[in-house]
C-alpha cells in the first residue's frame, strides 16, 4: 500500500495545477502512460487473492462470495477502484482539452481515450461487484471517496466514448458498462442505506436522469431504436 501511496502523491503532484504560479507545466501524454504503467504493474504485483479479476460476462448477475470471503472479495475491488480512480485522473485533462478546444479542437490521443476507457469498464465493473457484497452497508473506506460519483463518473465517460465514437470497437462494451452502472445506480437509489452515504443523497436522481440522457444519446448514436415516451 506504501507504493500505491506514493503513487496517488506523485500523480496529484504533476496534476495539480498553482493558479498563482507561471511554472505549472502539463502532465504529457507519455508521462501520464508511464504512470499508467506504474498502477497497471502495482496491480499486477499484488498478492493473487488480491487482484480484481473480471468477470467473464458483465451481463450475468454477480455470483455470490464463497462463505468467509465476502472481506477478500470487497478488498480486490476496492484496490481495482482505487487504481483506476488514480487513471483516470492521469487522462481525464487531455479529453477535456481536446472537447474545450473551440475552432482548434483536435481529437484527443488514441493512448487517453484507451486508458480512459480500460479504466472507467474497471471502475464499473469492480463498483458493481462491490456493491452486490455491501449492498445495505456503508464500509469505512468510502470515507475516501465518493461511491456514487465515482460510479457516476466512470458511466459518463463510457456514455461519452461511445457518443464521440459509436463504431469503435470498444463501443459495444462501452454501452454495457453503462447499463451495468446504471443498475448499480437504481439500485443506490432505492435504498438509503446505500454505500454512498448520504452525501450524495440530494443528487441520486438528478445523476440518474443524465446518465440514462446519456445513455439514449449512446444508443442513437449505435443507431439502435428510440423508445417512444
Amino acid at each position: 500500500m506504501n507504493r500505491l501511496a506514493q503513487l496517488i502523491k506523485n500523480v496529484k503532484k504533476q496534476t495539480f495545477k498553482d493558479p498563482l504560479s507561471d511554472e505549472s507545466v502539463d502532465l504529457s501524454i507519455d508521462q501520464a502512460a508511464a504512470y499508467e504503467s506504474e498502477v497497471t504493474g502495482w496491480l499486477q504485483d499484488l498478492p493473487f487473492r488480491f487482484r480484481f479479476e473480471l468477470a467473464r460476462d458483465a451481463a450475468e448477475p454477480v455470483p455470490a462470495p464463497p462463505s468467509g470471503s465476502v472481506l477478500l472479495v470487497a478488498q480486490r475491488c476496492e484496490l481495482a477502484i482505487l487504481a483506476n480512480r488514480l487513471i483516470l485522473k492521469l487522462y481525464l485533462p487531455f479529453l477535456k482539452d481536446s472537447s474545450n478546444g473551440g475552432a482548434s479542437m483536435h481529437k484527443p490521443s488514441h493512448q487517453a481515450i484507451l486508458g480512459t476507457i480500460n479504466a472507467a469498464h474497471l471502475v464499473i465493473q469492480a463498483s458493481r461487484q462491490l456493491h452486490s457484497v455491501w449492498r445495505r452497508i456503508r464500509p469505512a473506506a468510502f470515507d475516501f471517496y465518493d461511491f456514487g460519483r465515482t460510479l457516476f463518473d466512470a458511466a459518463v465517460i463510457c456514455a461519452h466514448a461511445v457518443i464521440q465514437q459509436p463504431t469503435s470497437i470498444l463501443a459495444g462494451e462501452a454501452l454495457r458498462d453503462v447499463n451495468c452502472a446504471l443498475e448499480v445506480m437504481r439500485d443506490l437509489s432505492s435504498s438509503r442505506a446505500g454505500v454512498e452515504g448520504a452525501r450524495a443523497d440530494g443528487h441520486r436522481h438528478e445523476a440518474i436522469r443524465i446518465v440514462e440522457m446519456m445513455k439514449r444519446r449512446a444508443e442513437s448514436a449505435r443507431g439502435y431504436p428510440t423508445a417512444v415516451a
